[in-house]
Order: C-alpha cells, then structure tokens, then sequence
C-alpha cells in the first residue's frame, strides 16, 4: 500500500524539479498538426502525414524545398528552447531577426534587418526529441520551422520553452 503514495511524491517531485528549468511556454498554434496546416505555412513538398508520434497527425516532408514554418510571439533578449519530435531525417530551427547596428546600415543603406538561424539536424529511425536553444535577440517575434534534409522527415509536438534566468 505504501509503494503507490510513494510513486506519486516521488512523481510530484521529479515535476516540480523539471518544472523549475522553463519559465513559460510560448503560445505555438496546432503544434501537433492534428488540425491540418491551420497556423502554418508550407512550401515545397510537404504534407500531412497520419502517423503521429502518438496521435494521428504530423508534417511530412519529402524534398529539397520542403519545410513548413510558423512565427511565433516572443520576449525580446530571452533564452528559449524549441523542441519537436522528428522521425527520419529532417532539420528544426528558428529564425530570429534583429536590427542591424548603426555601422552595418551605413555599408548597405537598404538593409535594414539581420537574420540568424540556430537549428539542429540528423537521422532517427524513431521518433526523437529534438532541442535547439537560442535568444531572441532584439526582436518580438521568431519563426520556428521544420526543413528536408535527406529523405522523408516527419516532425510532430512543437514547444517553444522560455529558460529561467
């Protein structure tokens, strides 16, 4: 009678602990796919696949062009994590946009923005959680994709994941 209290304190305490490494979640619309493409946006070969990593959808994508995205709201100057559950091959990664300095708008007066790309890419023959970290930077506003890489990729469960200062 004893083991079944003890799991669920030793349960309550593992979530507190993981609990405290994220400060909020970022809001990421159908983050499962299981509502088609509503709240992203695809290009190139990509599709909805019915094999989700445990539900019934996620974002298949075939070829060189393929990659499906979405943008997100942000804290500007912020560590986040994204986080997905990828299968077979594929790369996830966020696009950040900062402004650029007084120096590099006077080299090109028509450029206005910067864009620097954290991802993270490989094989898995089953469904992995795949992480990449990155800032903000000056902006309140990323997008989050999923990109080909070699082969089919299927990514499912987005989080985007504020880290506690």
């Amino acid at each position: 009678m004893l083991k079944q209290p003890s799991l669920l304190l030793c349960g309550l305490v593992i979530s507190l602990l993981a609990g405290n490494v994220y400060a909020a979640r970022v809001k990421v619309i159908n983050a499962d796919f299981e509502q088609g493409w509503h709240g992203w946006k695809k290009s190139g070969p990509s599709a909805i696949s019915d094999h989700g990593r445990d539900d019934e959808s996620s974002a298949k994508i075939t070829g060189e062009s393929g990659r499906v995205e979405q943008d997100v709201r942000v804290k500007p100057n912020t560590d986040y994590t994204l986080m997905a559950f990828m299968k077979g091959s594929g790369q996830i990664g966020v696009n950040t946009v900062a402004e650029l300095t007084e120096k590099q708008k006077a080299v090109n007066k028509f450029q206005t923005l910067t864009m620097k790309t954290y991802s993270d890419d490989d094989y898995h023959p089953d469904w992995e959680k795949i992480t990449v970290d990155f800032n903000s930077g000056n902006s309140d506003t990323v997008t989050i994709f999923a990109a080909y890489e070699d082969g089919t990729g299927r990514f499912d469960r987005f989080r985007v994941l504020q880290k506690r200062d």
